[in-house]
């Protein structure tokens, strides 16, 4: 891990994703290292595209660009689909997460 922004940066974005957080949400955290760590300012054209990679990530596990407000589903299909978690799993993993 690298102050959140690899593996675990990925993580944490679909485990909000799978809680219901909004993109917007999800890159504004996964982007805090970056400002806190490396003085990006939010609204430059390096935050910009940094944060890009949040949106290209969800976009290559969903295989093509898709509503915003299907974020949840997606990661949702994603779990089930490649993960490998089974449904059921992936509902008890939400019920937590939203606690």
């Amino acid at each position: 891990c690298n102050e959140g922004k690899d593996r675990a940066g990925m993580v944490s974005a679909l485990l909000e994703a799978l809680a219901g957080a909004s993109m917007d949400e999800i890159i504004a955290d996964y982007m805090t290292s970056y400002v806190n760590y490396y003085n990006v300012e939010p609204g430059s054209l390096q935050y910009e595209t940094i944060s890009s990679i949040i949106t290209d990530f969800f976009t290559e596990i969903n295989g093509r660009p898709f509503p915003l407000n299907s974020l949840q589903q997606v990661t949702e299909v994603y779990l089930v689909n490649t993960v490998g978690l089974s449904e059921a799993q992936v509902e008890s993993l939400k019920a937590v997460i939203t606690e």
